[in-house]
């Protein structure tokens, strides 16, 4: 069980988490919480498409000041943008600046080794789970605990900072691990389709893969014991704020 691919003009990774099932049965409500990619591409239709099927009124860019600087969101209607970066740091691989593309055109012409690309993927997906990231986590959260509309978060391609976000989101839902790496790992299909797999390091930056999001599971409980005490204790989501969420996005199947 994934979230649904939203069938758009100029963006292959906005899904809508709607059926996705937590572990008492309840599924998440349609057209409410959706995931994507940034909203600089997209086509007058998709966001049409966006506001009006799907009632996108709250979005949240987790890029950097200088990714949205160079590439703003396009918006449509009276929609709300919130800035809320999640690196510290540019990341090439991850942020999607001039320079970190540019920064990643020289190091692929050095023919890094998949390793190298790999190595690197698992430190920035570490310091998701580290404090710079989780006060940025922490404030994204109290946008989707406040919010009364359909909200929408986005990095570039929605693969990392957007998943790391999603899965935060459905562990407040008390949806089962397995099921939130499913949908984690269901952006190689969007992005993806068709591709061959090749073993080199456009394939550890481009792609996501089970051992980013195991990684950043075993620093959330390295650092803090478990994605409970995470969530109740640093991320502000208690179990009052777990069934306020529930009672907003969970419906009985």
């Amino acid at each position: 069980m994934h979230s649904k691919k939203i069938e758009l003009q100029n963006l292959e990774n906005t899904r809508d988490l709607a059926g996705i099932v937590n572990k008492d049965g309840y599924k998440v409500k349609e057209r409410k919480l959706i995931r994507s990619s940034s909203l600089m591409r997209a086509s007058d239709n998709d966001l049409i498409k966006l506001h009006d099927e799907y009632g996108v009124k709250t979005i949240v860019d987790f890029r950097s000041k200088q990714e949205i600087m160079e590439s703003p969101d396009k918006l449509i209607g009276k929609q709300k943008l919130y800035v809320n970066t999640i690196l510290k740091e540019r990341a090439a691989g991850i942020t999607h600046d001039k320079q970190s593309e540019k920064e990643i055109e020289i190091w692929e012409h050095q023919n890094p080794s998949p390793e190298t690309a790999k190595n690197g993927m698992i430190r920035f997906y570490r310091q998701m789970a580290q404090d710079y990231s989780t006060v940025a986590y922490r404030n994204f959260l109290q946008h989707v605990l406040t919010n009364e509309e359909t909200i929408l978060w986005h990095c570039a391609v929605g693969k990392d900072r957007c998943g790391i976000g999603t899965v935060l989101v459905l562990s407040a839902l008390d949806v089962d691990r397995d099921i939130i790496i499913e949908d984690y790992l269901y952006s190689n299909h969007c992005l993806h389709f068709n591709e061959l797999k090749q073993e080199n390091a456009k394939y550890y930056t481009d792609w996501v893969h089970l051992d980013y999001i195991k990684e950043y599971f075993q620093e959330v409980n390295a650092l803090y014991g478990t994605m409970d005490n995470y969530l109740q204790n640093y991320l502000g989501i208690g179990k009052e704020e777990k069934q306020i969420l529930k009672d907003k996005y969970l419906q009985r199947i």
